[in-house]
């Protein structure tokens, strides 16, 4: 196991545990970044999709190792713009949306997603 797992906050309420301690400890937040994007380094990776609010942060570490683009997909209703929408249930069993512009990205391109 990575020491850097340690840092995440399990002794939480509910069934997500805290991941703000890794983020907060600037080592163990870019030693994970680089394991995470490591995998990615050799395939051609055009853009890096993250997932608001928590991927963000972790995927615009893994986009910036990559020198690629970032593509957030953000939650119903926060783009004040023309957007592509998806519905889905979340891991609680709640229906959720999340909308991106629809032009990134383009059709062809190969994407990571991050979420916390």
């Amino acid at each position: 196991m990575k020491p850097y797992l340690a840092k995440i906050d399990t002794n939480t309420t509910g069934s997500r545990a805290d991941v703000t301690p890794l983020f907060a400890d600037r080592e163990a937040f870019s030693q994970l970044a680089d394991d995470l994007a490591t995998p990615f380094l050799e395939p051609d990776i055009h853009t890096v999709m993250v997932i608001d609010a928590l991927g963000f942060i972790l995927g615009t570490a893994i986009a910036e190792r990559l020198a690629v683009g970032l593509v957030p997909a953000r939650r119903e209703g926060k783009l004040h713009v023309e957007t592509i929408h998806e519905s889905f249930v979340d891991h609680s069993g709640e229906r959720k949306a999340l909308e991106m512009r629809p032009d990134a990205p383009k059709r062809g391109m190969n994407v990571v997603v991050a979420d916390e």
